[in-house]
């Protein structure tokens, strides 16, 4: 007589759960990826098209939609890249501002001030400098 050894349910329950848990990651891995390429500087806003390119059914992608989780996923690469344009923005700004842009310094100065609460007495100073330039008039002829 063979004896036949059938699986603990429990033993079935746990591989089940590690094949959700597995499939679960990579979903949510695709779902960042996907939420990274919606925020991409060359996305043109094409949604189906970039459906097509990353293999994801629209069907899928409008399903991802109606999760709160992948709202989080959005709102947090959207953050990401908020930061990222944040530092080229103040890169330009203070190209501007060594490039002697009055109007960039003076910019500049206000946004520090309104950030950090407080602008150091040589902004101050030197935005009134730039703001107290007399006009000259040219009255010895």
């Amino acid at each position: 007589m063979a004896v036949i050894f059938l699986p603990k349910r429990r033993d079935i329950e746990t591989k089940m759960d590690e094949k959700r848990k597995v499939s679960r990651t990579s979903k949510l891995k695709r779902q960042k990826e996907f939420a990274d390429l919606m925020l991409r500087r060359d996305f043109d806003g094409d949604i189906e098209r970039l459906c097509d390119d990353y293999g994801v059914s629209k069907a899928e992608f409008n399903k991802w939609l109606e999760e709160e989780r992948f709202k989080d996923i959005i709102e947090k690469s959207l953050e990401k890249h908020n930061y990222e344009e944040i530092a080229v923005v103040w890169k330009a700004l203070i190209n501007l501002c060594e490039k002697g842009n009055i109007q960039a310094i003076k910019f500049y100065f206000a946004l520090r001030e309104k950030y950090t609460g407080s602008a150091t007495p040589l902004s101050e100073n030197l935005i009134q400098i730039i703001d107290d330039i007399p006009q000259y008039e040219d009255d010895e002829k």
